[in-house]
C-alpha cells in the first residue's frame, strides 16, 4: 500500500493544511471544505470533469479515495492547492496528481499550495 510520506491520514493533513493557510491569511475564514480531484497529463488532453467532493466528518468519507490517488502518484508526489473560497464559505481545496497506470509502493509526498483566488 502507498502510505503519505508524512504518515498522516487524508483528514488530519487537510487539517493540518488548513491551519497553515489561516496562518498565511488569517482574515480569510471558510465554514466547510470541498475537494476537486486534478489528475495532470504529460500530455494536455480533456480528462473527464470530476465533481467536487464535499467533506463530512472531518475528511474521513475521502480516505479510500485518497489512498487511491496516492496509489497513482506517478511522481512520487501530490500537490493540495486552495482554488478559491466560495460565497458560500466553502474552502475548495483541489487535489493534484500525475497518474501512472501502475501501482506505487513507496510514500508520496503531499506538497502544500496558497491560494488561487477568492470569489467575489
Amino acid at each position: 500500500m502507498t502510505v503519505n510520506a508524512s504518515g498522516r491520514s487524508f483528514a488530519e493533513t487537510v487539517d493540518d493544511y488548513q491551519r497553515w493557510l489561516q496562518e498565511g491569511v488569517p482574515d480569510l475564514t471558510w465554514d466547510s471544505v470541498a475537494v476537486i480531484e486534478h489528475e495532470l497529463y504529460e500530455h494536455p488532453q480533456d480528462p473527464p470533469a470530476v465533481p467536487p467532493t464535499r467533506l463530512r466528518e472531518g475528511g474521513r468519507e475521502f480516505e479510500k479515495r485518497f489512498e487511491a490517488i496516492l496509489s497513482q502518484c506517478g511522481r512520487g508526489w501530490l500537490n493540495l492547492s486552495a482554488m478559491t473560497i466560495t460565497r458560500q464559505g466553502t474552502l475548495v481545496i483541489a487535489i493534484e496528481w500525475f497518474a501512472e497506470p501502475r501501482i506505487r509502493r513507496n510514500p508520496v509526498s503531499v506538497n502544500w499550495c496558497g491560494f488561487f483566488e477568492r470569489e467575489k
